[in-house]
């Protein structure tokens, strides 16, 4: 079967399914989805990360997209960050 037509569900990680298509990537010398890369943020996050949770705040690859996307009116709309921003956990860091 081609990588392609395999859609079965092979994992279920919180936000991330992961189906057999995106484990054949890892089979070879081939780029990485972008479920393999949230799978593996996703799973750093819950198991590595959550021992030092001021350390990083790695952010999935959707929201970084719409940050770029965004840009300056995100940056300079106060409410508009406010509302992008409160899912993730941020704190104000003191220089």
């Amino acid at each position: 079967m081609e990588p392609k037509d395999c859609t079965c569900k092979i994992l279920s990680y919180y936000d991330v399914i992961v189906r057999e298509s995106d484990l054949h990537l890892l089979q070879g010398p081939h780029w990485l989805n972008d479920v393999i890369i949230d799978f593996y943020f996703e799973w750093l996050s819950r198991t590595k990360l959550n021992q030092h949770p001021d350390a990083i705040l790695l952010v999935p690859g959707a929201p970084t997209y719409m940050m770029t996307t965004i840009g300056r009116d995100l940056m300079t709309n106060t409410t508009t960050f406010q509302m992008f921003a409160e899912p993730f956990p941020l704190k104000k860091v003191q220089p």
